[in-house]
């Protein structure tokens, strides 16, 4: 986690170690703990809301590491900024992947095994679903578009929080009200 917009400043830095699900699940609890969670009331009752969909990021989290190239040497990082959150997955994308064809649900998995297991862990659900959901929750919750950034060696997502009238904030608001 960083101060700012920037590397700069850390304000919290993690490693964690062992089974790729406790990874997950680690970095993923992570994220949450460093996000804004409001609140909305459904009749009698209070549902949290994060600024950003969690469903969304446990999905990123989870395709980092499915199409992660381990033959380099370099890490999954997820870092969380004042704006942004940020994943990213060492190896650039498959051959035959574009960023267009990935919003259409197009995917191509680096580490087949590692779905198939996932798949098995009913971690993931059907391959080349997550950015087509991801996208439509990021407008439900009415923050911009993910950011995709293809770097090569490696792969971007930002998904950016909320920085003014956003659904998420009106929905955080009104939790945060007091009722008669």
């Amino acid at each position: 986690m960083f101060k700012g917009k920037t590397r700069a400043v850390f304000v919290d830095k993690r490693e964690y170690g062992g089974a790729l699900w406790e990874q997950i699940e680690n970095a993923f609890q992570f994220v949450l703990r460093n996000i804004h969670l409001g609140a909305r009331l459904e009749g009698l009752y209070r549902q949290d809301i994060y600024e950003l969909p969690p469903d969304s990021i446990r999905e990123l989290i989870i395709n980092a590491v499915m199409n992660c190239s381990f033959l380099q040497n370099s890490h999954i990082q997820v870092a969380v900024y004042d704006d942004r959150l940020e994943i990213t997955s060492p190896g650039g994308l498959m051959p035959g992947v574009t960023l267009e064809r990935m919003k259409e649900g197009y995917s191509k998995i680096r580490n087949r095994a590692l779905a198939h297991a996932f798949s098995y862990m009913n971690l993931i659900e059907a391959w080349g679903s997550g950015i087509p959901k991801l996208m439509k929750a990021m407008e439900d919750y009415g923050l911009r578009e993910p950011e995709f950034v293809e770097m090569g060696i490696a792969f971007r997502v930002n998904l950016y929080r909320s920085q003014g009238d956003t659904k998420t904030n009106q929905a955080t608001n009104q939790g945060s009200q007091k009722t008669n």
